[in-house]
């Protein structure tokens, strides 16, 4: 859904049935474009993270 989240994907994160929502894809961010997936860090296809995409995962954690 262009500009956000999807419906579906907002109504899970008002159900209370979730802790919290991680947010890491300012870490896996394009130099370029903070909106793109880094190259570095991208599978095959340029949409998901590949195995190094993911290292800074745990860094985005508070707890």
């Amino acid at each position: 859904m262009p500009g956000g989240a999807s419906p579906r994907a907002s109504a899970r994160r008002r159900s209370g049935a979730f802790d919290a929502v991680v947010g890491c894809h300012r870490l896996m961010a394009g130099p370029a474009d903070p909106d793109r997936l880094h190259p570095a860090y991208a599978y095959e296809d340029g949409l998901h993270p590949d195995e190094a995409g993911w290292r800074p995962s745990p860094t985005c954690c508070d707890g």
